[in-house]
Formats: C-alpha cells, structure tokens, sequence
C-alpha cells in the first residue's frame, strides 16, 4: 500500500487546481509552474511505481549472522612446586565411576501403605 505523505497531499492538491483551472477557467501558467508540476508527476510516478519494483530485486531476508570464532584455549603454565595443579573444565573431565554393589549388598524393603 502505498500512503501519500500530508505534505505530498497538498502538493497534489495544487496540481489538481492548477489542471482544473487550465481546463475549466482556460487559464495558462507560466513554463515554470508547468515544469514543476511535471517533475512532482514524474517524482511520484518513479515512487509508487518504479522504486517497489526495483526494491522487490533486493534481498528480502538479512545475511545468516557469521558464528563468533572459538577462543583458543590458553597455553598451560608450567607447574612450580607445592602448586596444585590446574582446574580442567567440567566438560574436559571424565565421568566418576562409581564401584557396582553386589546383589547381596542390595536390600529391597516393601513400602507400607498407610490406610
């Protein structure tokens, strides 16, 4: 949909009067008034129908976002005596294996239920 701003109405509006004048009352304007009326045609023609033509070839969806580079880790400092050693992150160390029970070391009780 294309909206015609209010100052572009009144600008049309005086178009409009100065055709009905030149039709209606036979009266002439000057080679100016009649060179800026056709450039206020011209520019509004270009505007509704030849820009959504042209912006139509345009891309309509903005470029995939490129993926922030991966920080590189830091280079490990050598150990000095009587430190402890470095944290490693959580996704680094390995699960902790738990000892299996025995199925004698492994009780059931029932549940009561309370009435």
């Amino acid at each position: 949909m294309n909206v015609v701003s209010g100052d572009g109405a009144k600008i049309l509006h005086s178009l409009r009067f100065m055709g009905n004048n030149a039709a209606h009352e036979v009266k002439g304007h000057t080679a100016e008034e009649l060179t800026i009326a056709l450039g206020v045609v011209e520019y509004l023609l270009h505007g509704v129908y030849v820009m959504p033509k042209k912006a139509a070839k345009l891309p309509q969806k903005p470029p995939q976002a490129q993926q922030p580079a991966k920080p590189q880790p830091k280079p490990q400092q050598p150990k000095k005596p009587g430190q402890p050693p470095a944290a490693l992150p959580l996704a680094a160390k390995a699960p902790l294996a738990l000892p299996a029970a025995s199925a004698a070391q492994t009780t059931t009780k029932p549940i009561k239920q309370s009435t």
